[in-house]
């Protein structure tokens, strides 16, 4: 019975279709799962930073990209303080180009009121942030503005 077990769970895993993301060689998943997280992964591949809320630590590695920040957790808004989040929103604010990833729904199972408030990391995305594309449950936002870093002084001498 089991061998039969096993030979049933092989035949379903061969046929889910390959993830073909960086590190996931054996993963395996439906059709319209792949073709969303393949779609995340091409948008955010194009910008030079991104952040997501909440926290999907995997697609860094994916996209081969550092955390814009040191703090990664599922549920930023409610699980760092307000003091954490104004440094998160510090860090995200070094750079240029920024995107965020959010995912409205996981955002409202998360949400222990934080979302009514307006914590210092949803008002920072929500004023410096504009959509440019969503599929499915992913919503990117692109930064409003662009840092100019190599900005120098005009002023007279």
């Amino acid at each position: 019975m089991l061998g039969a077990q096993i030979v049933s769970e092989l035949r379903r895993y061969q046929s889910l279709e390959p993830l073909n993301l960086r590190g996931a060689s054996l993963v395996r998943t439906d059709h319209r799962t792949a073709q969303l997280l393949r779609w995340v992964v091409g948008e955010l591949v194009e910008c030079p930073a991104f952040y997501s809320l909440p926290s999907m630590p995997s697609l860094y590695f994916w996209i081969d990209q550092r955390a814009p920040t040191g703090m990664i957790s599922n549920n930023a808004l409610g699980l760092l303080s307000l003091e954490q989040q104004r440094h998160a929103v510090s860090d995200l604010e070094q750079h240029n180009g920024l995107c965020i990833l959010t995912i409205p729904a996981l955002l409202e199972y998360f949400d222990r009121g934080q979302l009514r408030a307006r914590s210092p990391l949803l008002q920072y995305v929500e004023e410096n942030f504009t959509e440019v594309a969503s599929k499915g449950p992913f919503h990117l936002l692109h930064q409003n503005r662009v840092l100019n870093t190599n900005q120098t002084s005009s002023a007279p001498r």
